[in-house]
């Protein structure tokens, strides 16, 4: 990847020498936007057609269901960070 964020990565260095975001630097700030831009910008249209016949009730059927009370609580991986901790 270095090959394809390269110059975005030295450039931004060269404007921005101070940025230095903690804990993963610049690097991992660059990277991770241009893998976002890059991969959802395509499937905008793709995604919104999922939605395009959904009814208001359905919509709030969908939000309904991220609620934190309609969230399923993970047990093994809390217990699992719990014993190696």
């Amino acid at each position: 990847m270095r090959h394809i964020i390269g110059p975005i990565e030295d450039l931004f260095q060269q404007e921005y020498p101070n940025y230095k975001p903690f804990p993963f630097a610049a690097k991992r700030d660059i990277a991770q936007l241009v893998r976002h831009m890059l991969l959802s910008e395509p499937l905008v249209d793709e995604f919104a057609e999922r939605f395009r016949r959904v009814s208001a009730k359905d919509v709030d059927t969908l939000m309904q269901s991220f609620l934190f009370k309609n969230c399923s609580k993970r047990i093994e991986l809390p217990d699992t960070l719990a014993a190696y901790a």
